[in-house]
């Protein structure tokens, strides 16, 4: 047996077409070559309701799993189903790199079709709140970012179909750091602190509540008397070139400016 070091060739051991001898070649050590094969893919592959494939250091295949499907076959290259709903393991699917190196790549060198990305989540279950498909955890004592999106085309960066009831964009942050930063290639366009402040071309100190612009500008569009909100305030401007404020109450008022 030269396995597992290397792959044995069997038909070596085998008695030529129309032989019935059973000792040349030795008839027991071709069984025996064949039962340890046999073993050893069993070992691998495992019993019914626990298969296991594993790769580990040593194989002949080096850690190296390819799958390879032909070009009309129509299959999945690789499925996983996760049956085990009694002690319901925490992942179905579970890599372990302890290397500089990526550990997961999805090269996508064909044109994608309509709705067909390269990476798909999808629950056919209701799900209960504080569940996600995608859930990135990083380590505290990490710097990195725990997703970057990078983008070298004219397509959006990062587009969200939301045609649920749900939030599309939901951040909660619970770090001290600021909730929300967009920048443009030279400067800070937007900072949304973790108090709410909202700074456009700056960062808010603590004593800018609310908002507060680096440019000095604010832009109005032409509107119609709103409706009030008890406790708020509202600055419009309407069509006939005023400026109005409307109190909590719903009274209008005219911003004058004494000449």
């Amino acid at each position: 047996m030269a396995y597992p070091t290397s792959l044995d060739d069997l038909s070596s051991s085998r008695a030529s077409a129309g032989s019935d001898k059973l000792d040349s070649p030795d008839h027991l050590a071709h069984h025996v070559a064949e039962d340890t094969a046999i073993q050893a893919l069993e070992a691998k592959v495992g019993i019914t309701g626990f298969e296991n494939f594993v790769l580990v250091a040593g194989d002949t295949m080096s850690g190296m799993l390819t799958i390879t499907i032909p070009d009309t076959a129509n299959i999945y290259g690789l499925v996983v189903n996760q049956n085990d709903v009694t002690n319901n393991p925490t992942y179905a699917f579970q890599v372990n790199n302890a290397c500089t190196g990526r550990a997961v790549g999805i090269f996508q060198n064909g044109i994608l079709g309509l709705n067909l990305p390269a990476m798909y989540l999808y629950s056919g279950a209701v799900q209960a709140d504080g569940r996600g498909l995608l859930w990135l955890n990083l380590d505290s004592a990490s710097s990195m970012n725990v997703q970057r999106i990078t983008n070298a085309g004219t397509g959006d960066g990062l587009f969200i179909d939301q045609n649920g009831n749900g939030i599309a964009l939901h951040i909660d942050n619970d770090g001290t750091a600021n909730t929300l930063t967009l920048e443009g290639t030279t400067a800070t366009d937007l900072i949304l602190t973790k108090a709410g402040y909202l700074g456009i071309g700056l960062t808010p100190t603590a004593n800018m509540a609310g908002l507060s612009i680096e440019a000095g500008r604010l832009t109005l569009k032409e509107t119609t008397t709103p409706t009030a909100d008890a406790d708020y305030g509202k600055i419009y401007t309407k069509n006939d070139n005023k400026l109005y404020f409307q109190d909590g109450a719903g009274v209008e008022h005219e911003v004058d400016f004494a000449v």
